[in-house]
């Protein structure tokens, strides 16, 4: 798809479901007259479904842009933590408990700053899903057997099951993966993101020992 296309296309679809999350607001709002507690329970199911399209619509967007127009945009080196951290903080707050081993551990990396916030979001997102997330988030840094010059990630909370996991969060998260020359895999222990050695800037403790790839890698 031509680059030009893009606006237009973002523009087509969000523009309905603006329309129906804009009116939606209004009814619950009020401003058409009082609600039965039936009606405004529909309208709250409405209006949920709408915010969840929306999210779909915008990952589905930066997927069809990355597949059409696979570069990066910018070379910086980040934490992969900390990212997760922070989308973990704004997703649901400062309360919110996540797991990390080993103790201290940094994962830095080089990469789109862009690319690698989505794929943070993305992450987050999987993790949240539609509803409270069963048990903390569980980050654990490894270097596998068949990677050992580069390292993983490894994501997995308390009702984790790989044939749950949302497909369009996940098939962005291996394009940009792929862009920046690793790979995704979900296993029965949790979803591993692999890091090849060209992009890895720094890992500490540098002598983590060697993990298993877990199922699926």
């Amino acid at each position: 798809m031509p680059a030009a296309s893009w606006p237009r296309l973002g523009h087509d679809l969000r523009t309905p479901l603006n329309a129906i999350l804009g009116n939606t607001e209004l009814l619950l709002d009020g401003s058409a007259g009082p609600l039965s507690s039936q009606a405004r329970a529909c309208l709250g199911d409405i209006q949920a479904a709408g915010r969840g399209m929306m999210g779909q619509v915008q990952v589905l967007l930066e997927l069809c842009r990355l597949r059409t127009k696979p570069t990066i945009g910018s070379a910086e080196t980040f934490d992969l933590i900390e990212l997760l951290r922070d989308a973990h903080r704004a997703t649901l707050g400062d309360d919110a408990v996540m797991q990390v081993a080993p103790s201290g551990v940094r994962l830095v990396v080089r990469g789109d700053a862009a690319w690698l916030g989505a794929v943070a979001a993305a992450l987050i997102e999987l993790y949240h899903g539609d509803g409270p997330p069963g048990g903390p988030l569980l980050l654990a840094v490894e270097r596998p057997a068949h990677h050992a010059s580069g390292a993983a990630l490894l994501l997995s909370w308390g009702d984790f099951r790989p044939d749950q996991v949302a497909a369009l969060p996940i098939a962005l998260i291996d394009a940009i993966l792929d862009l920046h020359e690793g790979k995704v895999a979900l296993g029965a222990d949790g979803l591993r993101l692999y890091w090849p050695a060209s992009r890895l800037v720094q890992l500490e403790p540098a002598a983590l020992l060697l993990a298993s790839d877990g199922e699926g890698a």
